[in-house]
Formats: structure tokens, C-alpha cells, sequence
């Protein structure tokens, strides 16, 4: 909902008993949003989300073909050639997946916008609002049918900041696969990364991601996130990691379920991974 600025709209429409064709093209300088409902977190209290946007220009296109439609979305968030988010959404027909194609997704533009809507879950739109991504996303090719997706993307730099309950990440690069509803996460080998977990660990860890892989899926208690046979090394130290964390989708702390098998590791270096909440 927007709450102040100014909005520049060119609309052109086109009806035959129902929309066929609409043509926007739109700049909004100033503008500032808010969510349609708070943001909730597991201490109780729950934060309208805002967005304020110096600079929006927005050209979007929607046209039907019989029971198929196709919707194609450029945004820009600087008064630049190039758009900050090209990205097009089409269905060919009733009971078919959605497909959204993008050969790129800027996250620092579209994570706040996203955490403004009623239509994601209340724990997507606290990470989005919370841990604020950036980076992007990139060859975008996701189908979905329901709140299931089967495709891929490629993650570039992605970076995530440290939640009151959530570890931080910077960054991540790598492949993301999924299959009805399984997300699948191959970092690319020799990634160097930083994990900082400020309520388990005393110090964020430095790491360079040697292979493995993290898969993230929704159960019926909540979300988990797995990592597999993810070897790593860092300064003084080597080994394999295999962990779960369980988040119950309500925000409160998760639980971790983790298994480390060391290959190498100088005496003062065991201190990084002695958890500081136990």
C-alpha cells in the first residue's frame, strides 16, 4: 500500500468480457510502501514492513491467448539503461504450471518489495524482511504447480544478514535445484564463505565450501534445511559436516541436529565450533 510519493502511470487496455491485453509503463519517484499485514516474529511483536523507493520506473505487459496468458515484468531501480529485474510469467492453459523465466533477479530490489505481501508465508516474508538478501539470482527457470517448484537458477553472491533467530551468510554462489517442492543447493567448489551465528557460535566462521550440498524443504511441522556430506576448510582446521535445522515456522529458535567429522584441526580452532548457547 502505498504510502507517500508520487506515481506516473500510462495504462492501455484492452477487454473482450474480460482483460485480454494491459500495457503499463510507470515512474514513481519518492514512493514509500508499507505491507498489507505486520510482519510477525516469535517474541511476540510484529513490524509493519516499509519500503521507500527513491527511483521506480516500471514497464509491465500482460496479454491472453485464449486460456493461455503471459506477463512480462522490467523494473528500474536508477535512471540507467539496463533494468534492475527482467522477468516474464506465463501459463498455457487451466490445471498447468506457472512458469516464471528471468535471466536475472536483482534480490536487494525485490526481497523488500516481496516481504510487503499477504501472499507469502508469514516465515518467507520474515526472512526476506529480516535477513534482507542481496545478490542475485540468475537464468532463472522455475515451474510451479501450487506451492510446489521443479527447475533451476543459478545463485550469484547471495548474501544474507544475521536474523534474531537466523544465521547470516556471506555469500553464496552456486546452483539451486527443485523438484516438487525440494530445493537443492550445490555451492560451487572452492567457494570461500563467511557463517556468522552470533547465538550459537562465538565468532563468525570462515570457511571455503570444498563440495556437498544443503537442501531446503517445507514439512509438516515447519521448515528444514539439511546439509550433506558439505566439506569445508578453514584457517587451522578441515572436515565434513552433515547438520539439520529445524525451523517450526512460528519464529521461534530453531533446533539444530548436527555431525562433524574432523580430518584435521589445531587445539585452539575447537573453541569456533563449541555452540555458545549450551
Amino acid at each position: 500500500q502505498p504510502v507517500g510519493g508520487a506515481l506516473d502511470a500510462d495504462l492501455w487496455l484492452s477487454f473482450d468480457a474480460r482483460l485480454e491485453r494491459l500495457r503499463v509503463e510507470a515512474r514513481a519517484p519518492d514512493l514509500v510502501l508499507r505491507g498489507v499485514e505486520a510482519v510477525p516474529f516469535s517474541s511476540g511483536l510484529a513490524i509493519e514492513p516499509r519500503e521507500s523507493l527513491p527511483f521506480l520506473r516500471v514497464a509491465a505487459r500482460f496479454e491472453r491467448d485464449g486460456e493461455a496468458w503471459r506477463a512480462d515484468w522490467l523494473d528500474w531501480r536508477e535512471d540507467t539503461a539496463a533494468p534492475s529485474t527482467r522477468a516474464s510469467v506465463r501459463r498455457s492453459g487451466p490445471g498447468a504450471p506457472i512458469e516464471l523465466r528471468a535471466p536475472r533477479i536483482d534480490l536487494a530490489a525485490a526481497a523488500p518489495l516481496l516481504a510487503l505481501s499477504d501472499a507469502l508465508p508469514p516465515g518467507l516474508r520474515r526472512l526476506l524482511y529480516e535477513n534482507a538478501p542481496t545478490g542475485a539470482l540468475l537464468a532463472v527457470g522455475l515451474d510451479f504447480d501450487g506451492a510446489n517448484a521443479t527447475g533451476a537458477l543459478r545463485l550469484d553472491r547471495v548474501r544474507l544478514a544475521v536474523g534474531s533467530r537466523t544465521p547470516g551468510v556471506d555469500s553464496l554462489s552456486g546452483t539451486l535445484r527443485a523438484d516438487a517442492g525440494f530445493w537443492r543447493i550445490a555451492p560451487d567448489p572452492g567457494l570461500a564463505v563467511t557463517i556468522d551465528y552470533p547465538h550459537v557460535f562465538r565468532q563468525a566462521l570462515e570457511l571455503t565450501l570444498l563440495g556437498g550440498e544443503i537442501g531446503v524443504w517445507r514439512a509438516e511441522d515447519g521448515t528444514r534445511v539439511e546439509a550433506s556430506d558439505l566439506r569445508f576448510e578453514g584457517d587451522g582446521y578441515a572436515g565434513e559436516l552433515r547438520a539439520q535445522l529445524h525451523f517450526d515456522g512460528v519464529g521461534s529458535r530453531p533446533t539444530l541436529d548436527a555431525m562433524l567429522a574432523v580430518d584435521r584441526g589445531e587445539v585452539p580452532t575447537a573453541r569456533l565450533f563449541w555452540p555458545v548457547n549450551v
